[in-house]
């Protein structure tokens, strides 16, 4: 992982407790969802979280695949309050909250991507990145 991207991403504690609530409960798969909000060059203000069924098939805690009419569906409500998609977040239960290679393999540029890294005790730790033509780069937290 590189140095920080100078962005930042603006996630309200509630969106951490949602986080939180939705990796407990799909611990030890990966739990995932949406961010609706805005973003400029410099900041992604985050208003509304969703949770979406993990349809991946393989190994728990190993992947996550988000179904694409959730994708859609969210883009709709999105865009009827005059926001857009702007990053996906998921968690990484037992695991660090940094990018996997499948993370990558995934990723679309100028979104952002919490990570959750949700360990079996219940304690979790949140990062924030941006895919970039460098790879995965740090966003700074504003609670």
């Amino acid at each position: 992982m590189a140095a920080n991207t100078g962005h930042q991403i603006k996630l309200s504690d509630l969106h951490l407790e949602q986080m939180q609530a939705w990796s407990r409960e799909q611990f030890p798969r990966e739990a995932c969802g949406l961010l609706l909000g805005r973003r400029d060059q410099q900041r992604t203000e985050v208003l509304e979280l969703t949770s979406a069924p993990n349809r991946f098939e393989g190994l728990a805690g190993e992947g996550f695949e988000l179904e694409a009419l959730h994708l859609v569906q969210a883009e709709g409500r999105a865009r009827a309050r005059g926001l857009g998609v702007v990053g996906l977040w998921h968690s990484h239960p037992g695991q660090a909250a940094v990018p996997s290679h499948a993370d990558a393999a995934g990723a679309l540029g100028d979104w952002s991507y919490p990570i959750l890294a949700l360990k079996a005790d219940g304690t979790s730790v949140l990062r924030s990145w941006r895919y970039t033509a460098q790879g995965f780069r740090e966003e700074r937290l504003l609670s």
